[in-house]
């Protein structure tokens, strides 16, 4: 297995997506990578990802989102090229003390990134559970902090998104 990646246990994976391409790219929470399997389940691309890799996407570029947890105190989002290079990231450089544990994301081909920011293994005062970041100038336009009915959110899917690849197939 790639990166020391093991079998079984809740931190065997954390998320999973299908590729145009029909391969499958998963962030290996545990062994602390992604990997992008072909359709027989053959590795075909990895990259180690310090802090535990929770959730991927494949951008239209080539390059790969991750959003990486709490594991080494680094969260954040990092963009990774094909060569495994760093090529962007949004950290607590960015957004001082925000993040705790980037969770689920997804990105908006206009740019605008929803990401979730999980915080159960903190007590955070006044957390903030997901943040809509300007991908470009990693400013956030829209945030949800602490609210009663909201205890942590560990996913987001964007509803426009969906709309528009629903009209893409009539």
């Amino acid at each position: 297995m790639p990166f020391g990646v093991k079998t079984g246990g809740h931190a065997f994976m954390r998320n999973a997506r299908c590729l145009d391409n029909g391969h499958y790219l998963v962030a290996h929470y545990g062994g602390k990578s992604v990997v992008e399997y072909d359709e027989n389940g053959k590795a075909v691309w990895n990259i180690p990802v310090p802090g535990g890799a929770h959730s991927v996407i494949r951008l239209p570029s080539g390059n790969t989102l991750v959003a990486v947890t709490d594991k080494d105190n680094n969260p954040g989002v990092f963009e990774y090229d094909m060569a495994g290079n760093i090529v962007w990231s949004l950290t607590n450089k960015d957004l001082p003390g925000t993040l705790k544990f980037a969770g689920g994301m997804h990105y908006l081909s206009d740019g605008r990134l929803f990401l979730t920011n999980w915080v159960g293994h903190v007590d955070a005062k006044n957390p903030v559970h997901l943040l809509v970041i300007d991908k470009l100038s990693k400013k956030v336009l829209y945030k949800v902090s602490d609210r009663n009915e909201i205890k942590t959110m560990s996913s987001v899917f964007a509803l426009d998104a969906l709309k528009k690849r629903v009209k893409s197939y009539h």
